[in-house]
């Protein structure tokens, strides 16, 4: 079987993780497949990609625009696929041709296009005629993709539900495949550490969707209260999104009680989760949001808003709070710190949840689920 990966705007974060440790897992189980893989130009001589039994495919960097990739999406895929006698695509960038049907699995790793909170908040950070255009047109190419796909893969049943009700698909058409715990292991409980600041972690990348706000005038009630917290973040300061945010933490007063690190290597990341007493996850729409999971690993109690995809990550072991909820999150924080008893069954819940994901498993049923595309279509591996 010859299988094609596309990843071709996939760069950095949760989606790449995705893609590295689903195909060590694919190359591990599956040996007797012919893996193709379709990456970011930037990514192509990367060492992973270049291993045996992964072919790495790429767009000329100068070529590399967005145009250029829709284009490439309508020609250059397909003419990629009878190239190398793809017997399935499985993309994973919420993407594929729209005029051409291809033996396809398709991952939707943007929950985004699916929550009318998560365009609420687009709409109101990126304001402008142009910019409403731009995401409408990714919005419909989605649709579009999703309808044009032998199956459909997502990472939990919320958004799977979001998808089924929107498309009026069955509600077993779209596939739940959760994934496993990012980039950490498994570590041990932690006890509750009284001789020093509260050092809570909000260990993400910018988003529209993550709700820094609500975090941050939590942290300013519970200083204004007199508790010794310090906040931890990772916020690129080279990006255009950090000088807002710290402008708001300093409209709320709560620049002292801030530690961030910026982009923080992983090498290092364990060390930072492991330095955390506590983890909050305010974010308003994630399509699986592993910086809970991570957090899960590292044995650290959670606190997150309680939107359908976070609740089902965290299962019912973790507190939830309302997401702009500003009073309950840090009353909430308070109960977890101040309760010896709390903080351990918080932190035993975690590490009980963490466990029950795994990249084993999410490669077996990902490989399940091509195997049996590649049955129907019995060898007809496109049709414009």
């Amino acid at each position: 079987m010859v299988v094609l990966v596309n990843a071709i705007s996939i760069k950095e974060g949760g989606a790449l993780v995705v893609v590295k440790r689903l195909l060590q897992n694919f190359l591990l189980h599956r040996p007797d497949i012919d893996w193709h893989v379709m990456v970011d130009p930037d990514l192509v001589n990367e060492s992973f990609f270049n291993q045996e039994g992964i072919k790495a495919w790429s767009l000329d960097r100068k070529g590399c625009n967005s145009l250029m990739i829709c284009m490439w999406y309508e020609a250059g895929l397909p003419r990629l696929v009878r190239k190398i006698g793809a017997d399935v695509v499985f993309s994973l960038t919420n993407y594929l041709p729209v005029f051409s049907r291809l033996p396809s699995l398709l991952l939707v790793q943007h929950a985004g296009h699916f929550s009318a909170c998560f365009e609420a908040c687009q709409k109101q950070e990126f304001p402008g005629l142009a910019n409403r255009l731009a995401w409408q047109l990714k919005k419909q190419w989605v649709r579009r993709s999703i309808d044009n796909a032998t199956m459909v893969t997502v990472q939990t049943e919320a958004l799977a539900n979001a998808i089924t009700q929107e498309r009026s698909f069955l509600p077993d058409t779209v596939k739940v495949v959760p994934h496993g715990l990012g980039l950490l292991e498994i570590g041990r409980v932690k006890t509750l550490s009284k001789d020093r600041p509260w050092r809570v972690g909000y260990i993400t990348k910018y988003g529209v969707q993550k709700n820094f706000l609500v975090l941050f005038k939590a942290i300013a009630q519970l200083q204004n209260a007199g508790h010794d917290v310090c906040l931890v973040l990772t916020l690129y300061p080279q990006t255009q999104h950090c000088p807002k945010l710290m402008a708001q933490v300093k409209a709320v007063g709560i620049e002292p009680c801030i530690e961030n690190h910026g982009e923080v290597e992983q090498e290092q990341i364990v060390d930072l989760y492991d330095s955390l007493d506590l983890f909050v996850f305010p974010s308003l729409c994630e399509s699986f949001g592993f910086p809970m999971l991570e957090a899960m690993s590292r044995g650290l109690p959670l606190l997150v808003s309680d939107t359908p995809g976070n609740l089902e990550i965290v299962g019912d072991t973790t507190l939830s709070f309302g997401a702009n909820d500003v009073d309950g999150l840090a009353k909430k924080i308070v109960r977890v710190m101040s309760d010896s008893k709390v903080y351990a069954e918080a932190s035993k819940g975690s590490l009980k949840r963490a466990q029950t994901f795994s990249w084993q498993k999410a490669a077996h049923a990902t490989l399940a689920l091509l195997d049996e595309i590649v049955a129907e279509n019995c060898g007809e591996k496109y049709d414009h």
